[in-house]
């Protein structure tokens, strides 16, 4: 399991009084139901490749949002829609979820190059397409003979 180092978005940020009786009541579709995204983003060739510093000002995976900052073969993002999309949401404390993020055998297999894609990056969506959270970690390549899983702790200081 890969270490991942993440923030919430300034977005998330800002709106997280309006989703405080949720968080304090137990963790829903409405904050998590977008689902995850991952990507291949996220990296800086210093030489050599590293991840970049999580960027609470995005509002989408680092591929997405800034794609001439990559080769055009290093652009592609996979989406795992909705709620359904994470292997398990378990609130661990009154403050603390913990999402597990699957990218099966079968999934996100080709870049669309033909190539094995070498993800970076994983962002966090709710329900509405707002990213949450965004988090780096160092490159993980994925072909039809792994899978990868993320497990992630999100603590909710205000909660």
């Amino acid at each position: 399991m890969a270490t991942v180092i993440g923030v919430m978005t300034e977005d998330f940020e800002e709106g997280l009084s309006k989703w405080h009786a949720n968080v304090a009541g137990g963790f829903n579709d409405r904050i998590f139901g977008g689902g995850f995204r991952i990507g291949e983003g996220g990296w800086v060739d210093i030489p050599p490749k590293v991840p970049k510093t999580p960027n609470p000002t995005l509002s989408d995976l680092d591929a997405a949002e800034n794609p001439g900052t990559y080769p055009v073969d290093s652009r592609f993002v996979f989406p795992a829609v909705g709620a359904k999309a994470f292997k398990s949401i378990i609130q661990v404390a009154p403050n603390v979820v913990r999402l597990e993020c699957e990218v099966d055998f079968g999934e996100a297999n080709d870049d669309g190059f033909g190539n094995d894609p070498e993800f970076w990056e994983l962002g966090v969506f709710d329900s509405a397409g707002h990213m949450v959270a965004y988090f780096t970690f160092p490159v993980d390549v994925k072909n039809n003979l792994n899978q990868l899983l993320y497990e992630i702790d999100l603590i909710f200081a205000g909660a």
